[in-house]
This record gives C-alpha cells, structure tokens and sequence, in this order.
C-alpha cells in the first residue's frame, strides 16, 4: 500500500513555469518553486543583469536562497560548466527563484 502511495506521488505531474524573454537567448525559463525544480531542453546561461518577470524579488527566503541582481535564486552544489536550465555566476550554479502565486482577493458563493 504504501509503495503503491509513494509510486503515485512520484509520478503526479508537477507544474512547470515556461518563460519567453528578451534579455537572454533561452527560449524557456525554468523556475524553482515549493513544487520542486524540473529540467527542461535549454543550455545553462550567463546570470542575467535583472530578475525575470516571473522571479521573486527580495526579501529572499534566509539560508535557502540568495539574492543576485534584484532576484532570489537556489544556489546548486554543482559549480561551472553548469547544467541545462541553469544559470553561471562567478563560478556558480543557480535556478531562479518563482515568485509566490498572489492570495485569492474574493469568496466565491
């Protein structure tokens, strides 16, 4: 039984964030969020000199992330040359940091 509940937990879908932008040449973004962070088809980049529309802007969360160029990433244990959908700064490895989805404003009936 509990096999079977940690089989359907691992396979769930879990969302992904595509992001088209014009201040870098990756076609797709991926975020980390309280889902976790997948692995899309783009090649790591260069830290980009603003946070993406999509990015968590400071406050970060203490000790999980850091703040870079107005934007809160993950910091990865894997140093440069980085992996797919990562970004290099000075050596090391980040994903950006998706900024929490906004609170329901209204009650519905």
């Amino acid at each position: 039984m509990a096999l079977a509940a940690g089989l359907a937990l691992l396979l769930w879908p879990r969302d992904t964030t595509h992001l088209k932008t014009g201040n870098t040449s990756v076609e797709a973004i991926v975020f980390s969020d309280d889902q976790g962070a997948t692995a899309l088809a783009a090649i790591a980049y260069p830290m980009p000199e603003t946070p993406f529309k999509e990015q968590r802007k400071p406050p970060c969360i203490p000790e999980a992330q850091v703040e870079i160029r107005g934007g809160c990433w993950n910091e990865l244990a894997k140093t440069a040359p980085c992996p797919r959908s990562t970004a290099e700064y000075q050596g090391k490895c980040y994903v950006p940091v998706k900024k929490p989805d906004p609170q329901p404003r209204s009650v519905q009936p």
